[in-house]
């Protein structure tokens, strides 16, 4: 399984795509909902999330 962060960018989409095609489980990170609408790719599950909100609670 493969985490994916900033997957609607322009290497992380080619990162979700390969690992996809690959074979292998993806998770792709995204934090707008639209663009998360662009992610392709088998095996690709897409999460809507901010990752820096997290950093912000966790007092980082």
């Amino acid at each position: 399984m493969y985490v994916v962060l900033g997957a609607t960018g322009h290497v992380g989409s080619s990162v979700v795509a390969a690992l996809g095609s690959s074979g292998g489980h993806v998770t792709a990170i995204a934090h707008d909902p639209e663009k998360a609408k662009t992610i392709q790719g088998n095996n690709v599950e897409v999460v809507i999330a901010d990752v820096a909100a997290y950093s912000d609670e966790a007092g980082h």
